[in-house]
């Protein structure tokens, strides 16, 4: 019964640990400084900059398969690009 007890206890400890990271909202951030991406979206249409990562939106967009540079990014959910100042957008189709 011993083994049944340490496997009960490691199973325990893995669901918290595993629980604990699925809840948890860590953002992630790297310096991109020397990075260009290109947008990568539906040709005609663009993608839309926001003022922070996929908060409030500036109303301008970037064209399909146009080239940016890359001062920064984070990964909350998904990664998130500045382009400079307060304009951010999204890594989906970046």
């Amino acid at each position: 019964m011993g083994k049944l007890q340490q496997w009960v206890k490691a199973g325990l400890v893995t669901s918290a640990l595993l629980g604990g990271a699925m809840f948890a909202q860590q953002t992630q951030s790297v310096s991109a400084s020397s990075s260009v991406g290109m947008v990568n979206y539906v040709k005609g249409y663009g993608i839309a900059i926001y003022q922070q990562p996929l908060s409030w939106l500036t109303g301008k967009y970037l064209a399909t398969n146009s080239n940016w540079k890359v001062y920064e990014a984070r990964k909350s959910d998904q990664w998130n690009f500045n382009l400079g100042g307060k304009q951010w957008i999204s890594g989906k189709y970046f």
